[in-house]
């Protein structure tokens, strides 16, 4: 496959390594809870994914368990560089990834990702992935707060 056609490829793992993205997904909150999934924090900080709000059981209305709502933004730089330095502290510390997850942070297109980490509820306080993690999500958190889908 061809990037711009230059050749067969000689620079295509160069474009794919630009385009790469991370992807996350974590649940916040308990009732309501809401789930984050950004499938996509680019490079240059931009971001794109959903939110998805469930409220208690004793809340549904004719079935419905839930409503989402699209997210997409860019990080500050600041923010950009944080979140940058804590997926490479969590790259280099990995030890394996476990498959009981409520939180995942993976690497490279939606449809064939690379598992980074999987992050327990339970962990907040184990390892310095763990909080790595959260710092994630509450770096996240100005960003995504304000898209909240409302929960009747």
């Amino acid at each position: 496959m061809k990037a711009h056609g230059c050749c067969e490829g000689c620079c295509w793992a160069k474009y794919n390594m630009v385009n790469q993205s991370y992807i996350l997904k974590w649940y916040d909150g308990e009732s309501p809870r809401f789930q984050c999934f950004l499938r996509g924090v680019r490079e240059d900080g931009s971001f794109y994914g959903e939110v998805t709000a469930f409220p208690a059981v004793s809340q549904c209305i004719d079935g419905i368990h839930g409503s989402a709502a699209n997210v997409d933004g860019v990080l500050s730089p600041a923010d950009s560089l944080r979140f940058k330095e804590l997926v490479a502290g969590i790259e280099v510390a990995r030890q394996g990834v476990t498959d009981n997850w409520t939180g995942l942070l993976a690497e490279g297109p939606i449809s064939n990702p690379r598992i980074i980490f999987r992050y327990m509820l339970d962990d907040d306080e184990q390892s310095p992935e763990s909080q790595a993690f959260l710092t994630i999500t509450r770096l996240f958190e100005p960003y995504l707060r304000p898209s909240y889908p409302k929960v009747t």
